[in-house]
């Protein structure tokens, strides 16, 4: 291959399986005992997590109601004001479809 152009062959790319991917640069994320997701280095992640869920964006979310906030302050928000996947979907209807977020509901 050309230098440098592999990077460029799953760029922007996620796995989720029962086991991480094997590209060493990926960035390895747990999703839960069972879950692993491997996201390419150019694909930002951004995790919040609170005491019976968790959300998971891949990408970015833009708020137009709050343009300076940053990924992180938007899931968070969107995190804490809903209860139930109907409310997280609510959530970010406004801020678009430029980004993906998974929900994990249950009890610790």
């Amino acid at each position: 291959m050309i230098p440098n152009t592999e990077r460029l062959v799953y760029r922007r790319q996620f796995v989720i399986g029962t086991r991480y991917v094997g590209m060493d640069d990926w960035q390895r994320v747990a999703l839960d005992d069972r879950l692993c997701l491997s996201v390419h280095p150019d694909l930002q992640v951004v995790q919040s997590i609170g005491p019976n869920s968790q959300l998971t964006l891949l990408g970015y979310l833009i708020d137009p109601e709050h343009p300076e906030w940053s990924d992180e302050e938007i899931l968070q928000d969107i995190h804490q004001q809903c209860t139930s996947f109907e409310q997280l979907l609510e959530g970010v209807e406004h801020c678009g479809e430029d980004g993906f977020s998974c929900s994990k509901e249950g009890t610790r």
